[in-house]
């Protein structure tokens, strides 16, 4: 069971305050998807990862709101880019998939990992698969493979994770539906994972999905 919760906090942005919901025990019964999307049972905890400031749009963790330093130049650009793009948002409250989106465009200004970017627009397309949004599915998708790629083009991914993010991709093209680009990133993970001490589950998920693709990770017994 997911048990909720709800705290003010100051914005370290704009200092106006904010009120964000915080979750403080959850479970992983709901199964984990091939796109290593591990679900809950009743609310999902991944809604609440990010949270708007709804008076500037500053984005991030509980942890980021309370221990993040904004300095002059990424307030500006918060306020010149992701402002004008809050005021559009008729919702109440913000949809969790805009939350990471807003995340990762400071993610990038901030001049973080390519890949640490790349994991936040992969999250926020499992917000728009719980949600059945396609076409933000899709979007957020080809951003994470633009951003996993780039990691790998810049060396920013370990040799030890180079089978994993290569498997990313492959998943993360098998979903959008380009099924050629998918199978040659399952074949780069496949020879990684197998030069890698422990990458048999590896192997044999990225040759499942490259042959006969499942949409859940079926444990064995």
């Amino acid at each position: 069971m997911t048990t909720l919760g709800s705290k003010e906090i100051t914005c370290p942005c704009c200092g106006n305050p904010c009120d964000i919901q915080i979750f403080y025990s959850t479970n992983t019964f709901g199964g984990q998807s091939t796109d290593f999307h591990v679900r809950a049972v009743g609310f999902q905890p991944l809604y609440l990862e990010v949270q708007t400031c709804r008076s500037c749009g500053f984005s991030g963790s509980k942890e980021e709101f309370e221990n993040t330093r904004v300095k002059r130049r990424l307030r500006s650009r918060i306020m010149k880019e992701i402002l004008p793009l809050m005021k559009k948002l008729k919702e109440e409250r913000i949809p969790p998939w805009i939350r990471f989106e807003f995340k990762a465009r400071i993610a990038l200004w901030c001049g973080m990992p390519s890949k640490e970017i790349g994991h936040i627009y992969h999250m926020a397309s499992w917000c728009c698969d719980d949600f059945e949004d396609k076409e933000g599915e899709k979007r957020y998708r080809r951003q994470a493979i633009e951003a996993f790629e780039l990691a790998i083009k810049k060396e920013e991914v370990d040799k030890n994770e180079i089978a994993n993010y290569c498997y990313l991709i492959g998943e993360n093209y098998r979903r959008i539906g380009h099924t050629d680009k998918a199978a040659a990133w399952f074949d780069r993970a496949i020879e990684a994972a197998g030069r890698t001490p422990g990458g048999r589950r590896l192997v044999v998920l990225a040759t499942q999905q490259k042959n006969a693709p499942q949409e859940f990770i079926i444990e064995p017994r």
